[in-house]
């Protein structure tokens, strides 16, 4: 763990440091801004009052002193009952004015992660990872355990996570509304903390967290960074978890609808794998394809889950390129079937250390089978040569930070 911490804080300072810009005479940052709504009215309906200052109150006892952690419980009213959601609010060692921030997102069967909010305090940010379940995490919880020892049922009432199979309710009863509902309540607390910059708050989530947190970026635009994790949006008709749940209910389609995020300018980076079960590859690079200012990361036979997520470096190198303003790894010439050749656009001083073909001999499928081959670089280009029985494909590139990059994928049953 405290290897891990090291590495990242270098990383950082690394990444930071070769990303300065040269200041341009007579430019003018451009402002952001922030809607105090919902910018997307043509789906879910997400009641005004979510983007105000929440109820709340901090519990004492629940505090996890040496980490600098409190406890506290955000009001999201359940089924016309006051209800309140668990909370953890950390804080870096030293407490700034202007701090950036960051809303976490767990997966199914997961809670409010202590260890993870000070992955990102220990970065000086202000972390608050909400539970979306009806949890409360037991006082030794960690990203290693599994739920029967991780956390209690809440003494509020909630709904748990039904995946899906409760679209016999309104819509608002439904738990993924609810789960929706609290991500932005959860924005909205942070936004009303005296020592975070409101311009610097972004979400992270992972596996069930990386889908809320893909459908409330849609709606909610106060968000300087969204990471979704594992799962984003467009898997209804695909052969993953998600579109079996999908299926179902279709009534819940409305949630993995991807439109809502062709209309927001918040820089995404779509994380994913190449053999997750829970969200298939070509879901991934629709979402990205759809996003303004997308960003895509396609790891190559990464692992689901909770901690396998968390020490990834890319969420925290993206979040303070960011939030710092700073350039960020990004392809800019994409393959196409006639072109064998990526271009990637670097910060200064961080070069390509490696980039590999990876490629399938099959249609796109959840339990499809890859080949790997490293390809030709050149400074920011990359060449590739593609065989006749290669049937989909994409270039994966690695950079001297330690970001991992990647191209559309080329499938040539679509051509």
């Amino acid at each position: 763990m405290k290897k891990l911490k090291l590495i990242l804080s270098l990383l950082l300072i690394v990444f930071l440091v070769a990303c300065q810009p040269e200041e341009q005479p007579g430019e003018e940052k451009k402002d952001r801004t922030m809607t105090n709504h919902s910018v997307y009215e043509n789906g879910i309906n997400y009641p005004d009052e979510l983007w105000q200052k929440p109820t709340f109150y901090y519990d004492e006892d629940k505090d996890i002193d040496n980490r600098n952690i409190k406890a506290v419980w955000l009001r999201s009213d359940y089924q016309g009952q006051e209800s309140y959601a668990f909370a953890y609010l950390g804080y870096p060692a030293v407490i700034k004015e202007n701090m950036p921030a960051v809303l976490l997102l767990h997966g199914g069967g997961g809670t409010a992660y202590p260890d993870w909010v000070s992955r990102w305090t220990d970065l000086g940010y202000v972390a608050l990872a909400v539970d979306l379940e009806g949890n409360q995490p037991k006082e030794d919880a960690n990203m290693s355990l599994t739920p029967n020892l991780l956390y209690t049922n809440s003494v509020y009432p909630t709904p748990k996570n039904q995946h899906f199979n409760d679209f016999n309710k309104p819509i608002e009863e439904t738990w993924i509304y609810y789960a929706t509902k609290t991500a932005i309540i959860a924005n909205s607390f942070l936004h009303n903390l005296d020592d975070v910059e409101k311009l610097k708050i972004g979400v992270v989530g992972v596996s069930w967290g990386g889908f809320i947190a893909s459908v409330i970026t849609g709606y909610d635009d106060r968000f300087s960074f969204s990471v979704p994790i594992y799962v984003t949006l467009n898997n209804e008709g695909t052969d993953s978890n998600l579109s079996d749940y999908l299926s179902v209910s279709p009534a819940a389609s409305i949630f993995d609808n991807d439109d809502p995020l062709g209309h927001i300018q918040t820089p995404m980076l779509i994380l994913g794998s190449n053999v997750d079960q829970s969200s298939r590859l070509d879901s991934l690079v629709k979402t990205y394809l759809k996003v303004p200012n997308g960003y895509l990361s396609i790891h190559d036979n990464l692992l689901h889950a909770q901690g396998i997520a968390a020490d990834l470096l890319e969420p925290y190198l993206f979040a303070t390129a960011m939030n710092e303003d700073k350039p960020y790894p990004k392809i800019i010439t994409q393959p196409t079937s006639s072109k064998n050749e990526v271009t990637i656009e670097l910060p200064e001083n961080i070069t390509i250390d490696r980039a590999r073909l990876i490629y399938a001999e099959e249609d796109i499928h959840i339990q499809a089978s890859y080949g790997r081959k490293n390809v030709s670089v050149n400074e920011q280009t990359v060449t590739f040569d593609v065989a006749e029985e290669m049937v989909y494909y994409y270039i994966n590139i690695l950079d001297s930070s330690g970001i991992t990059t990647s191209s559309l994928i080329i499938d040539k049953n679509k051509e």
